[in-house]
């Protein structure tokens, strides 16, 4: 019998840390193995621009900026995206009032709240990010740090 793949949402502050070698980089990678990652469309853009602020800041060189760049562009299509529709905007605007999010951390933990209403198993919650950690445990998701 075949087990069934977990899966676990990941919002970009612990995404990026697949790519560079930043402080909880290597225990994110020895999480995710195997594990089937699910995030907001948001990731794409807020990695991206990520990297581009990084590059501004000299801390990439053009050349290391488009490796990365091309690297989460390719990983992107092994990962499911979940669209920011109705659902996802209207937990949003309740999360940016009862938990002070900004409102892609809303979006992000609004998106993980709608896919882990529709399932039997607990969704992991990936982040670097400690005041969205806090909600994301305040909201009753499994919360995993990667990072300071």
């Amino acid at each position: 019998m075949r087990r069934a793949l977990q899966l676990a949402y990941v919002d970009t502050s612990a995404y990026v840390k697949r790519f560079a070698q930043e402080p909880g980089s290597r225990e994110l990678g020895r999480r995710t193995r195997g594990v089937r990652l699910v995030s907001s469309v948001l990731l794409w853009p807020e990695s991206m621009s990520a990297i581009a602020r990084k590059l501004r800041d000299g801390d990439l060189t053009d050349r290391m900026a488009s490796r990365l760049r091309s690297g989460i562009s390719e990983d992107l299509d092994r990962l499911l995206l979940v669209r920011t529709g109705p659902g996802v905007l209207s937990e949003a605007e309740r999360l940016v009032f009862a938990r002070s999010l900004r409102a892609s951390d809303a979006v992000h933990l609004g998106s993980a709240l709608r896919v882990s209403s529709g399932r039997n198993a607990p969704l992991a919650f990936l982040t670097a990010d400690h005041d969205l950690a806090d909600a994301a445990t305040q909201e009753g998701l499994v919360v995993e740090t990667f990072g300071d």
